[in-house]
Formats: C-alpha cells, sequence, structure tokens
C-alpha cells in the first residue's frame, strides 16, 4: 500500500506539474491510474517485475523531482547575532555567512530549466550566502508576492549588521505571454494572470516598478537585469511589439523608482547581442512559442533522464546561448553570472 500511495502522489504531482492547461482536469484522474497501476502489479502475470516497476517510476520521478524542486528561500535563513547567517537545518559546524544577496526571478534563476549561473556566483563569492526567491514560469506580478518575506529577512539582517543586496532577472514569461495566446492561458491557469488581455509595456512597467520600490530601499543595492529577451535573433527596431521595445519598459521602471540611486541596470539582450555579434544575429534563430514549447519538454528529458548537458542540447539545434530559445546555457549563464560578480564586488 506504501508503493501505491506513492504512485499515486506521483501521478498527481506530474498532472499537475506537468499539464499547464488540463491540470486541474486530469489531476482528478490521478486515482483511477493509481488503481490501474494495482491491477497491473497484482496480476500474477508480471507481479515479479513489481519491483523493477517501481525503480523505474523512482528513478523518473528523481529527475521530475529536479525540475519542478523548490530550493531554500527566505523563511529557511537564520540570522545570528555574531552578524552571521545561516540555513536554518544545517548542522553546527557548517559554514556561516557573513553577506546575504537574494535572487529574485523565474526559471531563468532556479537552474532546473536553465544554466545555473547562481551557484557559481555562490563558489565564487563564499561567504555571501546566495538565496534563490525564484519559481519557473513566474510573471513578474508573482515575484511581487515574494517581497514580504524578503523584507523580514532585510530587517533581520539589519539588526545585526549583516549586508544586504538583491539581484532580479524577471519578464521573460511576461513576453512569451504577450507573443501566444495558448501560453496565455497556460499563464492564467497556474500563475494567476486575471487581466483580460496579454502583458503589454504598460503593465511590464508597472509590475516591475512596484518590485523595485519594495526591494530597492531593503539593502546596499540592487542589480536589475533585463531578459536576454526570446530566440536568439535580433528583433525588428521599430515594429511595435513587445518583445522588440521591452528593454524600454525596464529603463522607465528605473526611472520611476525613488531609490534609483543605488540600482545597477544591465540589459541582457544588449549583452548577448555583443557576445556573439550583431551580424551572427541577423540570420539567427527567431522565437516560436510553439517550437519553445516543444524544445523545452524535450531539453529537459535529455538533461534530467539522458544526462545531455544544456550546451550539447543548444549546439544540437544550431544555439548558442540558449538552449531551447529561452533558457541559458553556459555560455548565457556565464554572462550573466559575470554581471552578479561584478555587482556582488561593488556593492559589498
Amino acid at each position: 500500500m506504501h508503493a501505491l500511495a506513492y504512485v499515486r502522489h506521483r501521478v498527481a504531482g506530474y498532472v499537475k506539474y506537468g499539464c499547464a492547461l488540463k491540470a486541474k482536469r486530469l489531476e482528478k484522474c490521478a486515482p483511477v491510474a493509481a488503481i490501474a497501476i494495482a491491477v497491473v502489479l497484482s496480476t500474477r502475470a508480471i507481479r515479479a517485475y513489481g519491483a523493477a516497476a517501481l525503480a523505474v517510476a523512482f528513478y523518473i520521478g528523481m529527475g521530475f523531482e529536479r525540475v519542478f524542486h523548490v530550493g531554500p528561500s527566505c523563511d529557511d535563513v537564520e540570522v545570528l547575532s555574531d552578524g552571521t547567517v545561516r540555513w536554518k537545518d544545517a548542522p553546527e559546524n557548517k559554514i556561516s555567512y557573513r553577506k546575504v544577496c537574494v535572487f529574485v526571478g523565474d526559471s531563468l534563476t532556479t537552474g532546473s530549466v536553465s544554466d545555473d549561473w547562481v551557484s557559481r556566483v555562490q563558489s565564487r563569492n563564499p561567504r555571501v550566502m546566495c538565496i534563490r526567491e525564484a519559481r519557473n514560469g513566474d510573471l513578474s506580478i508573482n515575484a511581487i508576492s515574494r517581497a514580504p518575506r524578503i523584507k523580514e529577512l532585510a530587517r533581520k539582517c539589519k539588526a545585526s549588521n549583516v549586508p544586504f543586496a538583491t539581484v532580479v532577472l524577471i519578464g521573460a514569461n511576461d513576453l512569451i505571454a504577450a507573443t501566444s495566446k495558448h501560453m496565455l492561458e497556460n499563464y492564467r491557469v497556474n500563475k494567476g494572470w486575471m487581466r483580460k488581455d496579454a502583458p503589454t509595456l504598460a503593465t511590464l512597467e508597472s509590475a516591475l516598478v512596484s518590485l523595485l520600490d519594495a526591494l530597492v530601499p531593503l539593502g546596499t543595492g540592487t542589480l536589475f537585469l533585463s531578459p536576454p529577451g526570446l530566440g536568439e535573433a535580433l528583433p525588428v527596431d521599430g515594429d511595435g511589439s513587445l518583445l522588440a521595445a521591452f528593454p524600454r519598459a525596464y529603463r522607465a521602471a528605473v526611472a520611476r523608482c525613488d531609490a534609483n540611486s543605488s540600482i545597477v541596470s544591465v540589459d541582457l539582450r544588449a549583452e548577448m547581442s555583443a557576445l556573439v555579434g550583431k551580424d551572427a544575429l541577423k540570420d539567427a534563430v527567431p522565437f516560436s512559442a510553439k517550437t519553445f514549447e516543444v524544445c523545452t519538454v524535450v531539453s529537459v528529458l535529455r538533461r534530467w533522464f539522458l544526462g545531455d548537458s544544456w550546451d550539447k542540447i543548444g549546439a544540437s539545434r544550431g544555439l548558442y546561448y540558449t538552449h531551447d530559445l529561452v533558457h541559458l546555457t553556459s555560455v548565457g549563464g556565464e554572462v550573466v553570472a559575470q554581471c552578479a560578480n561584478a555587482f556582488l564586488a561593488k556593492v559589498f
């Protein structure tokens, strides 16, 4: 019975997180699926293979666990009276940190479906605790909801004289929602997008201003990164699309923030363009929502089940700094990591 309960839990989990538009409807099928598995495993003909079947299910479950795992957040941090911080579940002799940086973002920051650049920043700054407040698929409005616990941690750090900073990389999913009606419905179901229309330059700017107003006053500085864009082709300037004009919303948000003097703003699309070369990007791969959806699923399967690197996956599609037109390879991730390292060296 324990095994069957585990299978039912896994089925429900995969349906909930993997089936965006039909999650609520299909999750009701989980009990039926569990019963079907129970019937199969109870037949004498293949009962001997039950353990092997469960082992395969566990292996698949571990792969999906990497994709949907939510790591420790600000709530899992303990600020000590001696001016150090550590994870609450850490042993007494575990390393303590003397500075804190919170990384606010989406799947470009979680490291489960994109290059894990935050871990590289952590390894290069061993005395800085790098905390991710990021969730796969988050819109800019979702990031605002995490501000209260970031504020609470900042308050504790200030009381113990622990330097505190934030890094913000959010907005890629706003761009995706603006380019695809299908993906927009996805965000309505899973991320609470309540407006009738897709995100616009105005709604993106408004959300970014609210986020900056909440985070910037908390510490010694904020690194504000605009996304690398979608695809690996330069958008047509002046075509009026959000994809072409979105960096303007980030510049406007910084200008509207009261404490903008402590904001370091970086346009990642410009950084990636400089890395590859504008001439090369003219003939590169443009963004397509349908291509992105398929590529992302295949990328996850190849990465977490076959062990392929993000770089290998991207190269197989003729891509350079992304592996699925949005999420980063180590090349793109290194650009972001270097921006973060330079920022931390400046504020700490």
